[in-house]
């Protein structure tokens, strides 16, 4: 496991202090071997002075070195507090954020300047990325509503994300509110046959003509694959064709009627 920022730093500091340390009890120890007969003896009163200020350098670079030790990480820490928070708040996906004003002075000034500017380009993306996914969300529902074919699209967990009104009503599905989570819970039969063979293959498979009794005519199932970036299968677009519309509708309007008389 690779050492820290905050113990590399340490580690420095140690190094740093040791070597000053070595130094002055160096000094301190070949000073003390040279001996002088007189204690007024010029050289004598010279040695002591220096004694003194080795000993007194000696004691102010243990209590730095001690002090940087300990302190140096704890003002690092402090300083960098407010990025980290900001990293924690993007990676829990939330970007209406950035850096107070009192954080901009410090020994990191410029680090949170260009930290600050990053969340607002992210924002800019952000917002840029959400209005395009709103107008492709809103063409491709105006296109689903205009198609004279049903169309079901599913997700790589086999949950149906999008049906269209057609597909909709031809299953007999009253509400796709939430995502109905499994395309057992609506669909049987030979239709789950032909999704379950398609999405356990994930490639296209031939088209199927399957009866239905509700209009009494055979439709036409056909499957497309989704890819996500990286190539992987992330789900299956099913195209439900040769519906009668107004067989269909026409029906569903006589079963509304009959369930309003019967209640």
């Amino acid at each position: 496991m690779k050492p820290s920022f905050q113990t590399k730093l340490r580690i420095i500091v140690l190094l740093m202090l040791i070597i000053l340390v070595a130094q002055s009890a160096f000094i301190i120890h070949y000073i003390n071997k040279i001996h002088y007969t007189y204690e007024n003896d010029i050289h004598f009163i010279i040695k002591d002075r220096i004694l003194t200020m080795e000993y007194i350098f000696l004691f102010i670079e243990i209590i730095i070195g001690i002090i940087l030790l300990f302190y140096v990480p704890i003002i690092l820490n402090k300083s960098f507090k407010p990025i980290e928070n900001v990293f924690n708040e993007i990676e829990r996906g939330k970007l209406d954020i950035t850096i107070p004003e009192e954080f901009k002075k410090g020994p990191v000034s410029s680090l949170i300047h260009s930290t600050n500017i990053m969340l607002n380009n992210l924002k800019t993306f952000d917002n840029a990325k959400k209005v395009k996914i709103i107008e492709n969300r809103n063409r491709l529902d105006l296109i689903l509503k205009n198609s004279n074919d049903g169309v079901i699209i599913i997700n790589d967990k086999f949950e149906i994300v999008l049906i269209n009104n057609h597909a909709q009503k031809l299953f007999g599905i009253s509400s796709t509110e939430g995502s109905p989570p499994l395309l057992g819970f609506h669909f049987e039969g030979e239709v789950l046959k032909y999704l379950e063979e398609a999405f356990s293959k994930k490639m296209l498979i031939p088209e199927r003509k399957i009866y239905f009794p509700k209009i009494k005519k055979h439709i036409t199932f056909r499957n497309g694959v989704t890819h996500d970036e990286e190539g992987r299968f992330s789900g299956m677009v099913i195209i439900i064709t040769d519906i009668d519309l107004k067989k269909l509708y026409e029906t569903i309007t006589i079963d509304n009627v009959k369930s309003k008389q019967e209640h």
